[in-house]
């Protein structure tokens, strides 16, 4: 049986940037986690944001509280087997 699970990842410029995003999402009462940033993504920032809502709102929320985004990924899992679809720079 294959299982999949599709979420979100924001990677952020430096850390200073993932951790405001943490405390908005926070604030905001959007059920998120950090993560490592997976090895198969390059970034100068070494945490990630995974989250699962609506991945427009989100960003406009960044948007309007100057929060700067590195990457954005749509990750796909099935399995033990992970996609990741880089949708915004």
């Amino acid at each position: 049986m294959v299982e999949k699970n599709k979420y979100y990842l924001l990677v952020f410029q430096s850390t200073h940037h993932s951790i405001k995003a943490e405390k908005i999402f926070s604030s905001e009462n959007i059920s998120y986690r950090i993560v490592p940033v997976p090895p198969e993504i390059t970034a100068d920032c070494g945490s990630a944001v995974r989250f699962n809502e609506n991945l427009k709102d989100v960003l406009q929320l960044m948007k309007k509280n100057n929060v700067v985004i590195e990457e954005v990924y749509e990750v796909t899992a099935e399995n033990e087997n992970k996609r990741y679809n880089k949708i915004y720079i």
